[in-house]
């Protein structure tokens, strides 16, 4: 999961900085509602439909890899301005 994680962030983060300045503060806020809307998404199916899981067990292997998204756009954003 890690690898398709940083493989989308990274496509959604070329396609969203196309024509645009790159900013580190402006990659880490999209990386992070990014983050957030996934655990908003991930909340319903695992929470209450087949796939149930308590929270702790959630966060520790799924919520966890979405901290990928802003982590990989601070740095993908700081070799940009380097």
């Amino acid at each position: 999961m890690g690898l398709v994680v940083l493989l989308t962030g990274g496509a959604l983060l070329t396609r969203y900085f196309r024509n645009r300045t790159v900013s580190v503060r402006e990659a880490v806020a999209i990386a992070a509602l990014w983050f957030f809307m996934n655990l908003v998404f991930d909340y319903p199916m695992f929470a209450y439909g087949p796939m149930r899981m308590t929270a702790p067990h959630y966060y520790s292997e799924i919520g966890l890899a979405y901290l990928a998204f802003p982590a990989f756009a601070f740095w993908a954003a700081r070799l940009v301005k380097v």
